[in-house]
């Protein structure tokens, strides 16, 4: 076979691969899944008994609500256990979310509608009687290697315009307050 016979044989050779390369090979994907996330070491563990629990229930006169604006708090208990915080001094905050209205953000509203209270709201507070608002981070104080407590209460408050106008209905008091733990 003749030198240049040869060499075009080859260049018909390469031109067939490269034809079929462009063809069969698949391209390369593109990066369409993400993963993330985050590992927490958390220094202690939660009840299990205390992740859903039903709070006291709330049982009020309107008569005392129209006397002193609200009720006697009633303690709400939260058991952390297996606190492993070594040496360090390490502080529990507690952040509780709900819904609220728009004139009173720090108070959880009750679920409205037929047979339900109207004009009262759900305070939650310390044990000597600070304010703990709703969507913000409230300190609750250090934790101890071993088992912990976390306490506050709950308590009913009139809405101002209700104890004015002398509009509080009684009926049912439903609602429902999710808190998440944070440790520092």
């Amino acid at each position: 076979m003749k030198p240049h016979r040869r060499c075009l044989l080859w260049f018909g050779y390469l031109l067939v691969l490269s034809v079929f390369a462009s063809i069969a090979l698949p391209a390369a994907a593109t990066e369409n899944l993400f993963f993330s996330g985050a590992l927490v070491a958390e220094p202690c563990t939660l009840l299990p008994a205390d992740r859903e629990q039903d709070p006291p229930g709330f049982v009020a006169s309107d008569k005392e609500l129209y006397r002193s604006g609200r009720t006697r708090g009633e303690p709400i208990v939260l058991h952390l256990l297996d606190c492993d915080i070594g040496q360090d001094e390490v502080q529990v905050k507690i952040l509780f979310e709900g819904p609220s209205s728009a004139a009173y953000p720090d108070y959880l509203k009750p679920t409205p509608g037929e047979g339900m209270a109207e004009g009262v709201l759900i305070g939650l507070e310390t044990q000597d009687g600070q304010l703990l608002p709703l969507q913000q981070s409230n300190p609750m104080g250090p934790l101890s290697n071993g088992a912990n407590q976390i306490s506050f209460m709950a308590y009913l408050k009139a809405e101002a315009d209700a104890l004015a106008t002398q509009s509080i209905k009684g009926g049912n008091i439903v609602a429902t307050l999710s808190f998440i733990l944070s440790y520092d």
